[in-house]
């Protein structure tokens, strides 16, 4: 499996169950494989770090926390210089109008 992050990276939810969740940036920590949230059926999760609180939903609960998990296919790096792939800074800066995000 090809994953689009890894340890460390810097990413953007580009995809994520609550709207309040896009767009935010993230730091990628590690694997994740143990807690209190779980996302059956989605995919490699990785546990994700952010300086703004992020919302997730376990066992009818809102739980508000700067760090959970996050599926692989909703993170977007913003560079990945080392292989000479095109992250999401450069991609952000070709919005149309002009308009850097």
């Amino acid at each position: 499996m090809k994953l689009r992050c890894k340890a460390g990276d810097l990413a953007v939810v580009i995809y994520a169950e609550h709207l309040h969740n896009i767009g935010l940036v993230v730091r990628v920590l590690r694997p994740y494989e143990n807690g209190d949230i779980h996302l059956p059926g989605k995919g490699f999760l990785w546990e994700v770090e952010c300086s703004q609180k992020q919302l997730w939903v376990s066992q009818r609960r809102a739980l508000w926390r700067h760090r959970g998990p996050v599926p692989d296919a909703y993170l977007l790096p913003l560079s990945d210089k080392a292989e000479g792939k095109t992250g999401a800074a450069t991609r952000v800066r070709a919005l149309p109008g002009g308009r850097e995000g």
